[in-house]
């Protein structure tokens, strides 16, 4: 009688410790052309694609030439977005952008290159 009382008492406790825990939401990258041409927007989305605004992530731009330009410790605005100047070198521009996660959301990482043309 004990035991059974004993482990009701462990499966109640684990079931409340349950539920003060919450799940991280899964992030992901979106990186596109923007209208000029020579620049990349690079936004973050949740996993029901609503941006993710205001987190910190770092990003990667190897140019045509192989030269990089990395910036860590960027942070995206209020719409999840930040623009990248690529260059005016016509060529395949790699971008690798990283999001380390945080107490919200889970990490995710992209690499998509872009031409200008």
């Amino acid at each position: 009688m004990n035991k059974i009382i004993l482990i009701i008492l462990c499966l109640f406790i684990f079931i409340i410790g349950m539920s003060f825990v919450s799940a991280k939401e899964d992030t992901h990258f979106e990186i596109e052309k923007d209208s000029s041409g020579y620049s990349s927007i690079v936004t973050l989305k949740d996993s029901n694609n609503n941006p993710v605004p205001k987190v910190k992530f770092s990003i990667k731009i190897t140019k045509p030439n192989g030269n990089t330009r990395t910036l860590s410790n960027k942070k995206l605005n209020s719409t999840g977005q930040n623009i990248f100047f690529l260059g005016s070198t016509k060529g395949d521009y790699v971008i690798s952008v990283e999001f380390k996660g945080n107490s919200n959301y889970n990490p995710s990482k992209l690499t998509k290159t872009i031409t200008v043309t």
